[in-house]
C-alpha cells in the first residue's frame, strides 16, 4: 500500500486537484460480479468511461481533444468482510486541454454540486445494466430487473458461498441481520443521501472526498485508503472462546459495533475478498493510461541520474577474505534516474512514517546496510547475549469446529455484538 502510493506520487499521478468517486452495486449483482470472469472488470470501464465522458461534458464540451485521468482500484469487501465488489476510483478533478503550443494545460473542475452526482449515477447506471444485459447477467424490463442464475448453476457450492459472503448469512456471518439488501428497480429518480452521496436504485455513488494539489499529505492519504487491504490486523482479536472479533470501524446504525464469529466463518468471509486470477484490481484510464499521448507530458519527471563526479562507483570488495555463510550481502539500489517500482526499506520507513532508520543517534551519521544476518543459530545466540530471546511457544491441539444456531446479544451498553458460527 505504501509503495505502491509513493511510486504513484513519485512516478504517475502529477501534482493536480483529486477526488475519490465510490460506486457501490446492488446485492443482487454482487456475486456474479465477484465471480465471474472479467464481469467486474467490464463494469470499472464503463464507468471510468461515463465519469471521463462526464468531465468533458462539464469542462471541454465542444473540445474533442480534452482528456482527463481516473485511477480505479476494485474493492471486494465492505467494512465487516462482507463480499461487496465495488469500485474505487481516485479523478484528476479537472481536464488536460491543449495550449496554445499543443502542450496540455489543466483545467479544474471548481466547486462539485450533489446534482451532478446524480447525474453521474444515473448515467453510470443506465449503462452498466446495458452492458450487463448484452452480455447475459441481467434482464430489464419497464418495473424491475432479473438476474440470471449461470452463474449458480455452473458452480452451485462457490454460488452459495458467495452469497452467503454477501448477505452475512452461515456459514460466513450471522443469521440475523438488521439491515435488508437493496432491492433492484428501474425506474424512480435517484434518492439524496447526503452531500454529493446520491444513490440510484442500488447504485450508490459517493464523491465528497476531495484532495488539493498543493496538499500533498491529503493525495497521499487519499491513495493510501484506495490501495488499503481488506482487513486491518488491528481490529481483530481472538477471544476466550476461540471465537474472533471483528470491530466495524464505524458502529452501525442500529448500534451493532463488533461481530463475534467462528473461526470458519472469518475464513469464509477471507476467502470471498480473494479475487480471482487473471483479474486486474488497478485500472489506468485517460491520460493516465500507459498509451495516452499525453502521458509522457503530464506525469512527474523521473529524477536525474547522478553524474560521475558526484557519485564514484564503489571500489571491488577484497577477494581474499570472503564473507561467511551466515551473512548475506545487501542488493545494490538501483540507479535514482530510472523508474523502478522497488523502493528501500529504509527509504519506504522515511516517506510513509518519517523515521530515520539509517542514521546514527549517536553522531548523526549516515549508516550504511554491510551484511544481513540469516542463519538461525546467529540469530538465536545473537538475541541470547542482548537478553531478547523468548523460546518458541508450542502448537495447540488440533479441536473440533463447533457447530451452533447464531444468536443476538445485547451488550450492557445497549450496543449489539454479533454473534455468528459456521
Amino acid at each position: 500500500m505504501n509503495q505502491t502510493t509513493q511510486n504513484l506520487l513519485a512516478h504517475v499521478v502529477p501534482a493536480q486537484p483529486l477526488r475519490q468517486w465510490v460506486l457501490s452495486l446492488p446485492y443482487a449483482l454482487r456475486a456474479p460480479l465477484a465471480y465471474e470472469p472479467g464481469l467486474i472488470g467490464v463494469v470499472a470501464r464503463v464507468f471510468a468511461d461515463s465519469l471521463l465522458r462526464w468531465y468533458g461534458r462539464r469542462l471541454a464540451p465542444s473540445n474533442g481533444t480534452a482528456q482527463g485521468g481516473l485511477l480505479t482500484v476494485i474493492q471486494r469487501s465492505s467494512g465487516d468482510m462482507r463480499l461487496n465488489p465495488h469500485l474505487h476510483v481516485v479523478a484528476l478533478d479537472g481536464l488536460y486541454v491543449a495550449g496554445a503550443d499543443g502542450r496540455p494545460v489543466f483545467r479544474a473542475l471548481g466547486r462539485l454540486k450533489t446534482d451532478e452526482v446524480a447525474d453521474v449515477v444515473q448515467i453510470a447506471k443506465i449503462r452498466v445494466l446495458k452492458a450487463l444485459e448484452r452480455r447475459g447477467v441481467v434482464r430489464v424490463s419497464a418495473e424491475d430487473l432479473e438476474v440470471d442464475d449461470a452463474f449458480a448453476a455452473r458452480d452451485p457450492v462457490l454460488a452459495q458461498l458467495a452469497a452467503a459472503a454477501v448477505a452475512g448469512l452461515p456459514p460466513a456471518g450471522p443469521a440475523e441481520r438488521k439491515r435488508e439488501p437493496v432491492a433492484i428497480a428501474t425506474g424512480g429518480p435517484p434518492e439524496i443521501v447526503g452531500d454529493l452521496v446520491v444513490q440510484d436504485c442500488g447504485f450508490n455513488l459517493h464523491a465528497k472526498t476531495h484532495a488539493g494539489a498543493l496538499d500533498d499529505d491529503a493525495r497521499a492519504r487519499l491513495l493510501r485508503y484506495v490501495l488499503r487491504p481488506p482487513l486491518s490486523q488491528e481490529r481483530l482479536t481472538v477471544l476466550p472462546d476461540h471465537r474472533v472479533r471483528l470491530t466495524l470501524k464505524r458502529p452501525w446504525s442500529d448500534g451493532t459495533y463488533a461481530l463475534d464469529m467462528d473461526a470458519l466463518a472469518l475464513l469464509a468471509r477471507l476467502a470471498s475478498a480473494v479475487p480471482p486470477p487473471k483479474q486486474h484490481q488497478t485500472i489506468y484510464s485517460g491520460v493516465l493510461a500507459a498509451a495516452a499521448h499525453w502521458r509522457p507530458l503530464i506525469i512527474p519527471p523521473a529524477p536525474a541520474d547522478p553524474s560521475p563526479s558526484a557519485a564514484p562507483a564503489p571500489p571491488p570488495p577484497p577477494q581474499s577474505a570472503p564473507a561467511p555463510p551466515a551473512f548475506t550481502k545487501a542488493a545494490k539500489p538501483p540507479p535514482s534516474g530510472s523508474r523502478c517500482r522497488y523502493i528501500g526499506w529504509s527509504e519506504l520507513l522515511r516517506l510513509t512514517f518519517g523515521l530515520t532508520v539509517d542514521q546514527c543517534p549517536a553522531c548523526g551519521g549516515r549508516m550504511k546496510l554491510r551484511a544481513l544476518v540469516r542463519d538461525p543459530e546467529s540469530i538465536e545466540r545473537f538475541l541470547r547475549h542482548q537478553g531478547l530471546w523468548s523460546p518458541r511457544e508450542g502448537l495447540a491441539p488440533a479441536r473440533a469446529p463447533p457447530y451452533g444456531r447464531s444468536v443476538t446479544r445485547l451488550a450492557p451498553s445497549r450496543q449489539q455484538v454479533l454473534f455468528a458460527d459456521a
